[in-house]
């Protein structure tokens, strides 16, 4: 009986390493990509996916490994910024076949007739070590959708700002544009001088992303240009870190890896001070959303 109960036990072992991958990695389907190889920016085919494989959280036991945890964190958080951008394309594809007639999409900012120039202004000295798929585009100042003049950094507005990403379609010679393989490139706005080329003259600096289509830019075509509502920068620099981290060095780790500290809820009575730091007064909340688990 205790062999057969010791057989158990290393076939449950080696059927858990066989799911798990090398180091805790967790298993993943076949054709998806290891998430410690994935690019940060999008790439063309994952535009155009109805969703992407992500893993749910788990809030009712520890995570097996320190990998299965990063997995799960990164991919949901490179979902949350992928979303609006496949939905923003499509949601532009069904208002340009309706003939414009219905609102406009909300979930991207439509810049239409922007042309691409080979010059770039110059680069500033806190940007000057990325210049390598630097272009100029010229947004032509008169948009249906969006005001140019009242773009600026520190404004309400908060579209075309640095560190923005944008998807860059060809139109066609019968107009419109099919958007079925786009361009990325990223918004580069570091200086008021850059603020008021923009507002004046709709000149704007981006870095393109080398990866992409084959078709080649044409500065004398005009091109359909969407920017996403999800911030791209604040995304960039999470998943950047997420896929270097090293939880051992994390003090939270042992509350997400060690079956050994007990579970315990958060009692719905409890109440959290928050004191604003920058504002006019304290606020009070109560805890009706964190009531089933403190695990992270």
């Amino acid at each position: 009986m205790e062999l057969y109960m010791q057989e158990q036990i290393n076939w449950e072992a080696s059927l858990l390493s066989s799911r798990t991958g090398i180091a805790g990695t967790p298993w993943t389907p076949p054709g998806v990509v290891n998430w410690k190889e994935m690019t940060i920016f999008p790439r063309n085919p994952e535009l155009f996916l109805a969703k992407e494989f992500v893993r749910p959280i788990q809030v009712d036991c520890p995570y097996k490994s320190d990998q299965g945890y990063l997995d799960t964190q990164f991919r949901l958080l490179r979902e949350d910024f992928m979303k609006p951008m496949r939905e923003g394309i499509q949601e532009f594809k069904k208002w340009q076949h309706t003939k414009r007639n219905k609102s406009r999409p909300t979930t991207v900012r439509v810049y239409e007739n922007v042309r691409i120039q080979s010059g770039a202004n110059k680069p500033s000295q806190r940007d000057e070590g990325e210049t390598k798929g630097r272009k100029r585009i010229i947004i032509p100042t008169q948009q249906k959708y969006v005001d140019l003049s009242s773009t600026t950094e520190d404004s309400s507005s908060r579209f075309l700002i640095n560190g923005s990403l944008l998807l860059f379609s060809p139109n066609l010679a019968s107009g419109g544009t099919d958007f079925t393989s786009v361009k990325l490139a990223t918004v580069v706005r570091s200086s008021d001088a850059d603020d008021d080329l923009l507002k004046t003259k709709g000149i704007l600096n981006v870095n393109f992303v080398p990866d992409g289509p084959t078709w080649k830019i044409n500065p004398k075509s005009t091109y359909t240009v969407l920017e996403s509502v999800a911030f791209f920068e604040a995304y960039r620099f999470a998943l950047e870190n997420l896929q270097v981290l090293n939880m051992r060095d994390w003090p939270l780790a042992k509350y997400i890896l060690d079956p050994s500290i007990p579970f315990q809820s958060i009692n719905s009575d409890v109440s959290f001070e928050q004191k604003c730091t920058y504002g006019r007064s304290n606020l009070q909340f109560k805890n009706g959303i964190i009531n089933s688990s403190p695990r992270i």
